[in-house]
């Protein structure tokens, strides 16, 4: 398999609400635009849904790294990590 690793954009990502012909934004720290979204008037409550978890991507990443690390330290127990090591996986670019 071919492993991808993954370099996102750093972090803080934020959230810019619809403004004129453009849609909801999200913006890393630097203001710089990261990605848009549909600007439908149908789809602009989902579309700023969509957008706050795009902005919680990289804090959920590593929120998920840490976890692993911590379960992986308790001995003489077993946890179900496999749903967070597959997303984990997906989101640095490795299950593509």
């Amino acid at each position: 398999m071919n492993m991808i690793q993954a370099k996102h954009t750093p972090r803080p990502w934020s959230y810019q609400p619809p403004h004129g012909a453009f849609g909801h934004e999200v913006h890393d720290g630097k203001g710089e635009l990261i990605c848009q979204m549909n600007h439908h008037p149908r789809r602009q409550v989902q579309a700023k849904v969509d957008a706050t978890l795009i902005i919680a991507a990289p804090e959920l990443l590593e929120a998920c790294e840490y976890t692993i690390d911590q379960l992986r330290n308790v001995k003489g127990k077993t946890f179900p990590i496999m749903p967070i090591l597959n997303a984990i996986r997906k989101a640095k670019g490795e299950t593509l």
